[in-house]
């Protein structure tokens, strides 16, 4: 939660959950920013058994690119491994501004507000940072070919990277937007559903 320590945060969802949960969970820490107090939790964070966290790229609550680097070699120092939602906030925004300028506000349209070239572009930067600090990072939900083929090329450099996918991209693609309106926007998700050549290199 903005505005409480990562620990203090941990203990907050922890008392949400208490008395109510009916199964076994576990708490997933977003890094929202990297300021200097933040980091210094690292250690503290894998010690209490969050050997990862998670921090987006695109700029709704994304912690910037120095930020990003700061919390790479933090977390490598505190033998932490670092999940990346992989987007380029900017390339997004471009894409949606123009979009609303030319009125094209159908979920028909979504897939083209989040297009695959800032998916890959995020992954690209995400794994360089992590390798310039020598960093793990792990990209998640990784939906189209060219990110698939950054995490590939960066592990064949012996770079510390894995990726995972979703089923939906497994089982779903772009198509599902073609009908508009209601039931294309029950499709919506970031990244959004992807080509057929996509969803081919996923399964490969």
């Amino acid at each position: 939660s903005r505005g409480q320590s990562l620990m203090q945060a941990i203990e907050t969802w922890k008392v949400k959950a208490e008395g109510r949960a009916h199964i076994d969970y576990g708490f997933h820490v977003v890094v929202s920013d990297a300021t200097d107090p933040t980091l210094a939790e690292m250690p503290r964070l894998v010690a209490a058994g969050y050997p990862s966290v998670k921090v987006f790229m695109i700029n709704e609550f994304g912690i910037g690119d120095e930020a990003l680097l700061r919390l790479f070699g933090a977390a490598r120092a505190a033998g932490a491994i670092v999940n990346v939602h992989a987007e380029n906030g900017d390339m997004l925004d471009h894409c949606a501004s123009g979009m609303r300028a030319a009125g094209r506000l159908d979920p028909r349209h979504y897939a083209e507000s989040r297009p695959a070239l800032a998916e890959a572009e995020a992954t690209r930067r995400a794994i360089d940072y992590a390798a310039l600090v020598g960093a793990e990072v792990y990209i998640v939900h990784l939906s189209c070919a060219d990110a698939l083929e950054a995490v590939s090329a960066a592990r064949r450099r012996g770079i510390r990277v894995w990726a995972e996918t979703r089923p939906i991209y497994l089982a779903l693609t772009e198509e599902r937007y073609a009908v508009g309106g209601t039931e294309a926007a029950k499709f919506i998700g970031a990244p959004p559903l992807r080509s057929g050549l996509d969803q081919a290199a996923l399964w490969d």
